[in-house]
């Protein structure tokens, strides 16, 4: 599919999002929208078990326990009836998640496209694989985005950390005439058993610390604006 087709897809996504918004925003009821049929956008990205299977070449039973396994696991898209069984499967997703997880040395069938009868199989084909790459893309970026660190919290984090397991040290200085007292009294074995104490007491004492900071730490960071661009000043180096 060319960037061409990549493009009229975005654009119809983006058309029905802020439709939608705006149908929100006014208070107004929005109308049901009429029972999917086989060009809506939905069932461009959703496929039935049978089809999958068709479409990869391997048993129903086999795709049913990787969609099982899948949804148990990682959250994997799918539509479900009334009695909760699996009804439709995001292929974009579940492929998506199949590349991710699966072992390579069992490997299915390749995937060929399924055949769209009727006049308009070509045009249906071509809008059938525009919006399983936007699909596809998306999750990729969903991906990435999750994975993505902000330099500013780094540096932030970095430096709290720093802090927390560099100020129990100072307990070294503090407890140096209680140390030498020990040694001259006790001698070697003595100030042994009191370093090997104080050493218990500077562990604990960072590990306290450090619970913390991760206590009153943010969970997650704010979401990046569209331009992708930190709206907080960045530090300028790394702490050493």
């Amino acid at each position: 599919m060319g960037p061409s087709g990549v493009l009229q897809a975005l654009r119809a996504i983006c058309t029905r999002s802020l439709s939608s918004n705006a149908a929100s925003k006014s208070g107004q009821t929005m109308q049901t929208e009429p029972k999917s049929t086989p060009n809506s956008t939905l069932d461009a990205v959703h496929m039935s078990v049978s089809e999958i299977a068709e479409r990869d070449g391997v048993s129903k039973t086999t795709v049913s326990l990787h969609v099982k396994r899948l949804c148990e696991k990682h959250d994997l898209h799918v539509e479900r009836d009334h009695l909760g069984r699996v009804r439709k499967v995001n292929v974009a997703h579940y492929d998506f998640l199949r590349a991710r997880f699966s072992d390579p040395s069992k490997v299915q069938a390749p995937k060929r496209e399924l055949p769209v009868p009727g006049s308009d199989s070509y045009d249906e084909a071509t809008r059938r694989r525009a919006w399983y790459d936007v699909e596809k893309r998306r999750l990729e970026v969903d991906e990435l985005r999750g994975a993505l660190i902000r330099r500013d919290r780094l540096v932030e984090a970095i430096s709290s950390c720093g802090e927390a397991l560099v100020r129990p040290l100072d307990l070294l200085s503090q407890e140096a005439d209680n140390l030498a007292e020990i040694h001259t009294r006790e001698g070697d074995h003595g100030l042994r058993k009191a370093l090997r104490a104080l050493g218990r007491r500077i562990r604990a004492e960072q590990a306290t610390a450090l619970k913390a900071l991760a206590a009153g730490a943010q969970r997650e960071d704010d979401p990046l604006p569209d331009n992708g661009v930190c709206t907080h000043e960045p530090a300028s180096e790394i702490p050493r």
